[in-house]
């Protein structure tokens, strides 16, 4: 326990064989320095012992003795040692118990640190496991992706072929035979302005690739040489896909007519009846306050501070996922560098008189009157990058 309140309880007063009135002045407050300072030694020591402070609540425990309080007590030790030899072997013996308690907080920190740094190297196998098991599962997912698409692929080739073969099988009936020879002699009949086939093959695609869609669907109806120069001309077919900005954007089975057909006969159909769903797309953490387009191509300003850029079909071709099918949307590029939220934006730039063109340029706006213009010409903006060998006609 606690040494006495007073400077008696040290042993060394009853060890001197006389009165306090008999010993030197000097001597008498050096005895009584040497007893506060060992009192308020054990008062200190109290917040280091754990037991005691259980027992009292107005000690907090401070944790385990530092060692300058061990050499404290050898110091006082030998100051005592000529007055009192038991109470200099008590502050001995206290030095070496706050020494012994050290050394055992050390021992016991550096189990807890070996403990925890097993623990951190289990955890972090662990990780690594689950990481290798997601990372087999993400392989094994993108095989079966792959696996699909190719059955799908196939699928779409027997059903074209099935097609084709019955077509041919059927053949032109007679009524549609019969209209046809009465349409051929009506059109015999008419005065004749110039002749169609007397101008030259260059001259005749460069005016086929004037027209529209419905202009050479016509042209190509009423005249077979036209029919003839429209289906080998591959150009022809890819310049009103891609400025027309018709789905899809890449060539079907190695050829642009089949992807011009292939668009009027599902995507454009289904757009008429009505068969379409709709599709949600995330590209914010945040709400988005503003969106704005350009053909296939649009930005949107969120409250996260960002713009992103982000294609449409038929810009952002997907991959056929299970269950999923084709994911079109698709994010491009990201501009980072608003302190607030983003409230307007706008896509600039390119050809202003194309709306399918390539932009050049975006702008956004902060609701504290920040504006900032952020290049585009190094975003893959243009959907048809890898065709720019090829000519427009």
């Amino acid at each position: 326990g606690r040494p006495g309140h007073g400077p008696r309880a040290m042993t060394m007063w009853d060890d001197s064989g006389s009165d306090e009135d008999e010993m030197d002045p000097e001597e008498h407050m050096r005895m009584e320095a040497l007893c506060r300072a060992f009192e308020d030694l054990c008062h200190e020591l109290r917040f280091h012992q754990k037991e005691w402070c259980l027992r009292n609540p107005s000690y907090r425990y401070k944790g385990p003795a530092p060692l300058h309080m061990a050499d404290r007590l050898e110091a006082l030790a030998r100051d005592v040692r000529s007055f009192a030899e038991e109470d200099s072997d008590l502050a001995l013996q206290m030095a070496a118990e706050v020494r012994a308690d050290h050394l055992a907080a050390q021992v016991e920190a550096a189990r807890l640190r070996e403990v925890e740094a097993r623990v951190e190297e289990t955890e972090r196998r662990r990780r690594a496991e689950v990481e290798a098991r997601r990372e087999v599962e993400r392989r094994k997912e993108r095989e079966e992706q792959a696996r699909l698409a190719e059955d799908a692929r196939r699928a779409a080739g027997i059903r074209r072929a099935s097609d084709e073969e019955r077509d041919a099988s059927r053949g032109p009936s007679v009524q549609f035979l019969a209209k046809r020879e009465r349409a051929r002699l009506e059109a015999e009949k008419l005065p004749t302005l110039f002749d169609l086939d007397a101008l030259p093959d260059e001259v005749a695609g460069a005016v086929l690739r004037q027209m529209g869609a419905y202009e050479l669907a016509a042209t190509a109806c009423c005249n077979k040489r036209f029919r003839d120069l429209a289906r080998t001309d591959d150009a022809l077919w890819r310049r009103l896909q891609l400025t027309s900005g018709r789905h899809p954007r890449w060539r079907v089975d190695g050829s642009w007519r089949e992807a011009f057909f292939a668009g009027a006969e599902k995507i454009d159909a289904n757009w008429r009846r009505g068969k379409f769903r709709r599709l949600e797309h995330r590209l914010h953490s945040e709400y988005t306050a503003c969106v704005a387009m350009r053909g296939d191509l649009g930005c949107s300003g969120s409250a996260d501070h960002d713009l992103a850029i982000f294609g449409l079909p038929p810009r952002a071709r997907g991959t056929p996922l299970q269950g999923v099918g084709l994911l079109w949307e698709r994010q491009i590029g990201r501009c980072v560098g608003h302190g607030e939220p983003v409230t307007c934006c706008k896509l600039a730039g390119g050809d202003g008189d194309d709306a399918f063109s390539s932009p050049t340029l975006a702008l956004s706006g902060t609701a504290k009157g920040e504006m900032r213009v952020w290049s585009l010409s190094q975003m893959p903006t243009c959907p048809w990058r890898a065709e720019e060998d090829e000519t427009w006609g």
